[in-house]
């Protein structure tokens, strides 16, 4: 509780600095009231001391009080985002699986197989996930299903607390990793691709797939040592759910439904449709009287409002600080503070380095894509480091950040089931971070060089 209020100290330090122009004295006044408005919105979360829900609203609220986005609306456009509308579309997949037993079903397959191993339910889900992604490239879409799931497991399994971190750490954090193999994974391969240019989905995955899958199998190693997920658990069979034995028409529905969702997402590039739409699709199929399998009633008290809340926030605050400038004049006086090194390793640990410390500060994956890859390129592509190279250690930088949990709606889904706190997650990502970053500047690199990149030497 000391730190938590230590860490909330220096949140509130550093936004007063800016509000009073302490800091940040070249930017101007809506860009310093947002960056003031960030460092407490972090500060706060860091120390846990209220509900990130409600530190969303009153980081949104202060957005206006404090002049960083007038009028009121800007302050508040996050609510806006398809990301949030996407997000509930996903969710709603995810509790018809639970109200109609498919969760219960798939839950106790994975208990059959885990017989009586903690260890063999984070295997076969470690070993899963490039899988996973192949079937449902988006992470959110991914742990709106199977955050449910593993609950059940955990729950039947009697809540055992480190295979529960081991999990739901594996989700939240490692999950987004796995999807960004692919174009069509979320948000980060998007913006990247479309910011470098030139990448087809075969290219891409060429590309970016044996980096990633070396940094999977790191951040596997890393969870499994870190949260050593207990070796032996016992099913509690008086928390075990009866299903009948035959699949029913409502879970049949839920399959099909989140099978069509899938398909829709893959074939973006026929239907140029934004993954949102899919999404909200299969809500109201989900929703139908006659057709779908639960009410309104029952869907409202399950889904996450609390999570859009935190996302609206994180667009707001992105919004914020790029129409400001703030954005900008934080990358570009973290950048122009370093020399620039004559080899290529170093200065894509360089490029690595100001991205993380700029992700902080935005808590929207695309919005720092987009900013950081102009400034990454124009720091590293004068020498040995190509100009898309740089680009691409600047997604895996932001893909392999989550500090803390309102940095990705799929951590989001994760945390909110309560196994791991904020310090757990911290100290986790600051492992796999560290992976990461070798794996940019000694893995990534020599198999960019092996096999080429679009717009690249």
């Amino acid at each position: 509780m000391r730190l938590g209020w230590v860490v909330a100290a220096a949140g509130i330090a550093v936004a007063g600095a800016c509000w009073r122009g302490l800091a940040a004295g070249s930017v101007s006044p809506a860009g310093r009231a947002a960056l003031g408005v960030a460092a407490l919105a972090v500060g706060l979360w860091a120390s846990e001391l209220l509900p990130m829900p409600l530190t969303a609203i009153l980081a949104m609220l202060l957005l206006s009080i404090t002049g960083a986005a007038r009028p009121l609306e800007a302050a508040f456009v996050g609510f806006s985002s398809p990301i949030l509308f996407f997000l509930l579309g996903s969710a709603a997949i995810g509790i018809a699986a639970e109200q109609t037993l498919l969760a219960d079903r798939l839950a106790g397959w994975l208990l059959d197989r885990s017989r009586g191993s903690g260890r063999l339910v984070l295997r076969d889900l470690l070993l899963s996930m490039p899988l996973q992604a192949l079937i449902v490239p988006s992470a959110i879409s991914r742990n709106a299903v199977l955050v449910p799931i593993y609950q059940r497991v955990l729950t039947q399994l009697g809540h055992p607390a480190r295979l529960g971190a081991a999990v739901m750490l594996t989700l939240g954090v490692l999950g987004p990793i796995a999807s960004s193999t692919l174009l069509t994974g979320g948000t980060s391969p998007v913006a990247a691709s479309q910011a470098l240019g030139g990448f087809t989905w075969i290219s891409w995955f060429v590309a970016v797939g044996p980096p990633y899958y070396v940094l999977l199998a790191a951040g596997g190693l890393v969870v499994w040592v870190v949260a050593r997920p207990e070796s032996v658990v016992t099913r509690d069979e008086t928390l075990a759910v009866t299903v009948p034995s035959g699949v029913r028409r409502a879970e049949w529905t839920v399959a099909v439904v989140s099978a069509a969702t899938s398909l829709l997402w893959v074939m973006d590039g026929i239907t140029h449709w934004q993954p949102a739409i899919p999404a909200l699709l299969a809500l109201v199929v989900l929703l139908i009287p006659g057709i779908g399998v639960m009410s309104w009633g029952t869907f409202a008290t399950r889904a996450p409002w609390g999570i859009c809340i935190v996302l609206a926030w994180a667009v707001s605050l992105g919004g914020a600080l790029s129409r400001t400038g703030a954005a900008a004049w934080m990358a570009r006086g973290l950048f122009g503070h370093f020399a620039l090194p004559g080899s290529a390793p170093l200065r894509a640990l360089m490029v690595f380095l100001v991205t993380a410390v700029i992700t902080l500060a935005i808590p929207n994956r695309a919005a720092a894509i987009t900013l950081c890859i102009p400034l990454a390129t124009a720091f590293a592509a004068s020498g040995s480091l190509s100009r898309v190279a740089a680009g691409l250690v600047v997604m895996i930088a932001v893909d392999a950040e989550a500090i803390y949990p309102a940095q990705t709606a799929a951590n989001l889904l994760a945390f909110d089931t309560g196994y791991f706190n904020g310090g757990q997650l911290a100290r986790f990502n600051l492992i796999t971070l560290t992976a990461a970053a070798a794996v940019a500047a000694f893995v990534a690199l020599p198999w960019w060089s092996l096999v080429g990149l679009p717009g690249g030497p």
